[in-house]
């Protein structure tokens, strides 16, 4: 319904100006953790309820789990050695969720829980988190938050205790996006279609042209052509 260029406060405010006084009827947005459109938001509709979207809550957890993975791979001298190489294929048996993975990454996380208890505890947090999204009762989640924020920050895992600050900060964004139940994935649906236009196209030499293209080919207009 609009798209500009630049991913910031004033391209934002510039959405938030064109809507006028329809933006009154606002009640939530869906953003990731971005601080400038935080601002926007704040700024143009302040009674509007920001909602972090779960799937870059999640990816921040996954991102953490690697970064220890990467720290222990160094610890032990990364591909020179044998415990190094094994860590390294440690990746997605950390990063998968349980059920999808395959019998081999099963037993390679079997391992994992005995041999390298700081990998373990990377992939528990993780899947702690994960879980968040998935609990039978929208109620007990600001419980398992609490939590998960605890265990992160006693967790002496450096990527961990710094995740949980800043989910600390975005708490009440994230318990609204649960309680509320919205998420960026149209939004994310639509940012793959845009990717691949501009994969097709081999690129654009302004964003005015990418524009016109993803409203043309995203916004259902039906141009008739002449016969």
């Amino acid at each position: 319904m609009w798209c500009q260029a630049g991913r910031n406060s004033a391209t934002l405010q510039r959405f938030f100006d064109d809507l006028g006084d329809r933006k009154g009827s606002i009640r939530a947005v869906s953003i990731d953790m971005s601080g400038e459109y935080q601002r926007a938001i704040r700024a143009a509709v302040p009674d509007a309820q920001i909602c972090f979207d779960p799937f870059h809550v999640v990816r921040l957890g996954a991102r953490a789990t690697d970064q220890v993975r990467r720290e222990e791979w160094n610890r032990h001298d990364r591909s020179h050695t044998p415990e190094g190489r094994w860590i390294k294929g440690t990746r997605w048996s950390l990063l998968k969720a349980p059920e999808n993975q395959t019998v081999g990454q099963l037993a390679t996380l079997a391992d994992v829980q005995v041999e390298n208890r700081r990998l373990y505890r990377a992939f528990l947090l993780r899947e702690e988190l994960r879980l968040l999204y998935h609990l039978p009762d929208r109620d007990l989640a600001p419980a398992h938050l609490d939590a998960w924020l605890a265990w992160a920050s006693r967790s002496k895992l450096r990527p961990f205790v710094r995740l949980a600050r800043t989910l600390r900060e975005h708490r009440d964004g994230i318990l609204a996006a649960i309680r509320l139940g919205l998420s960026n994935g149209r939004l994310e649906g639509l940012n793959s279609k845009i990717r691949l236009i501009s994969h097709r196209s081999f690129g654009f030499h302004s964003a005015d042209a990418l524009i016109a293209l993803v409203y043309l080919c995203c916004t259902g207009i039906d141009i008739k052509l002449p016969r």
